[in-house]
Parts: C-alpha cells; structure tokens; sequence
C-alpha cells in the first residue's frame, strides 16, 4: 500500500494526470481529485495498492502536485516526466 497526498495549490487543472489514470478526476473546481480519497487542506489524501497505479500520473504531472509515501512513512522517489 501506498500513501498518496495530490497538492491542489499548485495544480493548475491541465488534466495531464488524469489522462493516464482511472483513479484521478478533475472536480468542478478544474482541480484533481482521487477516488476514495478525502480533501483536507485543499490536499487530497488517498491509498493505492500499487506504485504502478500512480506513479505515471505522478510522473507526468507538470507542477509536481504528487507525493507519494511507503508502508514504512518514507517518502517514495518519482521521476519526472514533465516540465512547463
């Protein structure tokens, strides 16, 4: 299991994450959102059982908005893909 916390104060709502994934959306607000996961702080907190389900998403997020942690707390290195 992994720990996905999505920044909405930087996103910008290009929608480049939620092209490759079926677990992230754009809200009313044109800002992501997870499926299964809560907001508090304008951070979207959610749990995917795999890397594999969110690290391209992540990957290719152009504002750095994912960050994602282990089982053990530690926080799991993604590289990027995107730059604008």
């Amino acid at each position: 299991m992994f720990d996905v916390e999505i920044n909405r104060n930087t996103c910008k709502g290009c929608g480049a994450c939620t092209k490759t994934s079926q677990l992230l959306y754009l809200d009313d607000e044109n800002l992501v959102c997870m499926e299964g996961a809560i907001i508090e702080d304008n951070i979207v907190e959610g749990v995917v059982d795999s890397l594999y389900e969110i690290e391209t998403p992540a990957s290719i997020c152009p504002t750095d908005c994912f960050t994602v942690f282990n089982d053990d707390g530690d926080e799991v290195p993604i590289e990027r893909h995107a730059n604008i």
